[in-house]
Protein backbone atom coordinates (compact mmCIF):
# COMPACT_ATOMS: atom_id res chain seq x y z
CA UNK A 1 0.00 0.00 0.00
CA UNK A 2 1.52 3.28 -1.12
CA UNK A 3 0.39 6.22 1.01
CA UNK A 4 1.23 9.75 -0.02
CA UNK A 5 2.95 11.82 2.63
CA UNK A 6 1.52 15.17 3.56
CA UNK A 7 3.99 17.86 2.58
CA UNK A 8 4.66 20.83 4.80
CA UNK A 9 6.98 22.48 2.28
CA UNK A 10 4.23 24.89 1.29
CA UNK A 11 2.16 25.23 4.45
CA UNK A 12 -0.95 27.33 4.38
CA UNK A 13 -2.98 28.92 7.11
CA UNK A 14 -6.76 29.05 7.16
CA UNK A 15 -8.51 31.08 9.82
CA UNK A 16 -12.25 30.97 10.21
CA UNK A 17 -14.66 33.02 12.27
CA UNK A 18 -12.47 35.98 13.03
CA UNK A 19 -15.45 37.96 14.29
CA UNK A 20 -14.99 39.14 17.85
CA UNK A 21 -11.96 36.87 18.28
CA UNK A 22 -8.86 37.91 16.37
CA UNK A 23 -10.67 40.92 14.94
CA UNK A 24 -12.56 43.24 17.25
CA UNK A 25 -16.02 43.42 15.72
CA UNK A 26 -17.75 41.75 12.80
CA UNK A 27 -15.76 41.31 9.58
CA UNK A 28 -18.73 41.99 7.31
CA UNK A 29 -19.67 45.19 9.11
CA UNK A 30 -16.06 46.39 9.19
CA UNK A 31 -15.77 45.71 5.44
CA UNK A 32 -19.00 47.59 4.74
CA UNK A 33 -17.87 50.55 6.85
CA UNK A 34 -14.64 50.62 4.85
CA UNK A 35 -16.68 50.63 1.63
CA UNK A 36 -18.77 53.51 3.00
CA UNK A 37 -15.63 55.54 3.71
CA UNK A 38 -14.63 54.99 0.08
CA UNK A 39 -18.07 56.17 -1.06
CA UNK A 40 -18.96 52.79 -2.56
CA UNK A 41 -21.98 52.21 -0.28
CA UNK A 42 -24.08 54.71 1.62
CA UNK A 43 -25.15 54.97 5.25
CA UNK A 44 -28.51 53.36 4.48
CA UNK A 45 -26.65 50.23 3.43
CA UNK A 46 -24.57 50.29 6.63
CA UNK A 47 -27.69 50.68 8.78
CA UNK A 48 -29.29 47.74 6.96
CA UNK A 49 -26.26 45.58 7.75
CA UNK A 50 -26.31 46.70 11.40
CA UNK A 51 -30.01 45.83 11.55
CA UNK A 52 -29.26 42.30 10.38
CA UNK A 53 -26.81 41.83 13.24
CA UNK A 54 -29.26 43.17 15.81
CA UNK A 55 -31.97 40.80 14.54
CA UNK A 56 -29.51 37.91 14.52
CA UNK A 57 -28.51 38.53 18.12
CA UNK A 58 -32.15 38.69 19.20
CA UNK A 59 -33.27 35.51 17.48
CA UNK A 60 -30.24 33.33 17.96
CA UNK A 61 -31.72 29.88 18.59
CA UNK A 62 -28.93 28.95 20.98
CA UNK A 63 -29.47 31.77 23.44
CA UNK A 64 -32.00 29.78 25.49
CA UNK A 65 -29.77 26.76 26.10
CA UNK A 66 -27.46 26.32 29.09
CA UNK A 67 -23.72 26.56 28.48
CA UNK A 68 -23.15 22.97 29.58
CA UNK A 69 -25.52 21.66 26.91
CA UNK A 70 -23.95 23.91 24.25
CA UNK A 71 -20.49 22.63 25.19
CA UNK A 72 -21.75 19.07 24.76
CA UNK A 73 -23.13 19.97 21.32
CA UNK A 74 -19.84 21.58 20.33
CA UNK A 75 -17.86 18.54 21.42
CA UNK A 76 -20.18 16.20 19.52
CA UNK A 77 -19.97 18.39 16.42
CA UNK A 78 -16.19 18.62 16.57
CA UNK A 79 -15.88 14.86 16.98
CA UNK A 80 -18.14 14.32 13.99
CA UNK A 81 -16.40 16.84 11.72
CA UNK A 82 -12.94 15.59 12.69
CA UNK A 83 -13.98 12.07 11.74
CA UNK A 84 -15.32 13.31 8.41
CA UNK A 85 -12.13 15.24 7.70
CA UNK A 86 -10.04 12.20 8.58
CA UNK A 87 -12.06 9.91 6.29
CA UNK A 88 -11.82 12.44 3.45
CA UNK A 89 -8.06 12.69 3.97
CA UNK A 90 -7.67 8.92 3.88
CA UNK A 91 -9.84 8.65 0.77
CA UNK A 92 -7.72 11.26 -1.00
CA UNK A 93 -4.44 9.46 -0.34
Amino acid sequence: MNLKKISLKNPCLAIFDLDNTLIEGDCELIWCEFLAKKGIVDNTFIETIRGYFLKYDLVSPLINYPALYLNQLINEYMSHTQKLAFYQLINNL
